[in-house]
């Protein structure tokens, strides 16, 4: 016995140092493998979790209308409903101040404040939404206690914010107009945005493209909805506590009744909901182009 023990310890060796370079440099290699494939589901994962959301969030909207016969209530106006008090930070030195577009957007660029009429009263409180959510430039969570408590019942004393014209060169397809900016969010030519009276030279101003942020405190929730989604920004420091990360939607409101334009008063029309982003996605990003994106995205991968 004392033998066999002798041997069985003497046999017990480990593993040598060549033994384990070699095991290392093979896990080192492995890694190097992975790591750009790892990145790259990261990514997709990301865009088609946002393309999912948006998808769902048409289909919400989509449904509450059939259910009640109109758009939902208390969505948030994308507006600073008050002038804040901050001193640093996106919410200062002048973006504060009530009226302006919400100063903790990603990109405030995507938007101008726009004081309403009574043709836009008309027609959004013809589609059911008469009561908005304003935006809150103090608070110490941008996305999740992104409002005022109380709703603003909208009138001709009130701000919207609306979709501007961005540069889309290099980022999309069309030229720097509202109907370019549309186009190149949602699909189709900009023709089918736009707001005079055949042409995209945007002089008639018929129509104006009112956005809303979707948040908990709409009322689809408990209705279509649980939980209103979150677009989770891809950098750390466009996180929900620090930047509006709420997906939001855009209606095509009248906003005038002189000629050319219609003498009536149209209702709002819903065209959709996207992503407001950095600057650097160039546009709004609705479902069409963020579906896009993600096969970009796949096939490169």
């Amino acid at each position: 016995m004392k033998n066999y023990k002798l041997y069985n310890k003497k046999n017990q060796a480990g593993m040598t140092l060549i033994e384990l370079t070699v095991v290392l440099l093979v896990l080192i290699g492995l890694a190097g493998l992975l790591i750009p494939y790892v990145s790259g589901f990261v990514q997709k994962t990301h865009d088609s979790t946002g393309t999912n959301n948006l998808a769902r969030l048409n289909g919400n909207f989509a449904r509450f209308q059939n259910e009640y016969m109109r758009d939902p209530d208390n969505l948030e106006s994308l507006i600073n409903g008050t002038t804040g008090a901050l001193t640093s930070g996106p919410c200062s030195g002048g973006a504060e101040a009530a009226n302006l577009v919400y100063c903790n957007m990603m990109n405030t660029g995507f938007w101008t404040p726009t004081a309403l009429n009574g043709q836009m009263v008309m027609s959004l409180n013809a589609a059911g939404i008469q009561n908005v959510l304003d935006n809150d430039p103090d608070t110490a969570n941008a996305t999740f206690e992104s409002t005022l408590p109380t709703p603003r019942q909208l009138a001709t004393t009130g701000f919207v914010a609306t979709v501007a014209a961005v540069s889309t060169a290099g980022t999309g397809t069309f030229n720097n107009t509202i109907a370019g900016h549309l186009a190149d969010a949602f699909g189709g030519q900009p023709q089918e945005y736009d707001n005079s009276d055949g042409t995209v030279d945007g002089t008639d101003n018929c129509y104006a493209y009112v956005g809303f942020g979707v948040g908990d405190g709409n009322e689809m929730i408990g209705r279509t909805m649980n939980n209103a989604p979150i677009h989770f920004a891809s950098r750390g420091d466009m996180g929900p506590v620090n930047r509006y990360n709420r997906f939001v939607v855009v209606y095509k409101v009248d906003s005038s009744n002189t000629s050319p334009c219609s003498t009536g008063t149209d209702r709002a029309k819903f065209i959709g909901s996207a992503m407001s982003m950095m600057s650097m996605a160039g546009h709004l990003w609705g479902v069409g182009h963020s579906a896009g994106h993600s096969y970009e995205n796949i096939a490169s991968n």
